[in-house]
């Protein structure tokens, strides 16, 4: 599976962004640019389990508290493994070609965080799995 691309909206961090990755994602800049906030954001969508979702994000990663954060992927080039992992998820194009949408929206209420990870282009509308997520095979190594 490779990664396409990735959008962020409403992070106190970070403009809202959309990167189209055509190959290998590198990031350069400046320092205090972003780069750590968007692999932050990506780590946050396919590598953090759901308590480490509710523990990891607050209200300090909101530009906006009456808005919804959201952090959005874009993901292709499948294995047979992974179109099994994800058999309503996967959006099927008229060109032949598939992709699949994972989104993380965090929202404030009152005085808590309510947090969703699912796959809009889905039919079923259920929470990303363990096991799906297991799959993107994703790895967050934090600088030393």
């Amino acid at each position: 599976m490779r990664l396409c691309e990735v959008t962020i909206r409403n992070h106190s961090r970070l403009q809202d962004v959309s990167i189209e990755v055509r190959g290998d994602l590198v990031l350069v800049g400046a320092n205090e640019s972003g780069k750590s906030s968007v692999l932050r954001c990506i780590d946050l969508l396919v590598g953090a389990s759901v308590a480490q979702l509710y523990a990891r994000i607050s209200d300090a990663d909101f530009r906006s508290t009456d808005d919804p954060l959201a952090i959005e992927a874009t993901f292709a080039h499948f294995t047979d493994d992974t179109k099994a992992l994800f058999p309503d998820e996967i959006d099927v194009h008229d060109d032949g070609s598939s992709s699949l949408r994972i989104r993380l929206e965090a929202t404030i209420v009152g005085e808590e965080i309510d947090i969703s990870r699912t796959c809009p282009g889905g039919s079923t509308g259920r929470q990303v799995s363990r096991s799906q997520l297991a799959a993107i095979d994703w790895k967050f190594v934090p600088a030393i």
